[in-house]
């Protein structure tokens, strides 16, 4: 279930969450266009600036972190896709 926890932010369920968010999640081309704006957006050297000024906890740490791990994952996979 996802109720907003940490906890509910897993490998799986952030994948999940892309793959069904995204109206272009089927086209190679346009899914690793958005993935290398979400991997600039979610690297893990700009976790200050997501969390603006607020403190940044280990949880919040390891947030960033999957979410990261997820969408270099997913971009990868595009890319490969994209290139035959």
């Amino acid at each position: 279930m996802k109720d907003g926890r940490y906890s509910d932010v897993r490998l799986s369920a952030v994948k999940d969450f892309y793959v069904k968010a995204c109206p272009d999640s089927d086209n190679p081309t346009l899914m690793f266009k958005l993935m290398q704006k979400e991997s600039l957006k979610w690297h893990p050297d700009k976790i200050c600036a997501l969390f603006r000024g607020a403190s940044v906890g280990e949880a919040e740490k390891m947030v960033v972190d999957v979410i990261a791990k997820v969408v270099i994952e997913l971009r990868s996979q595009a890319n490969e896709k994209r290139n035959g």
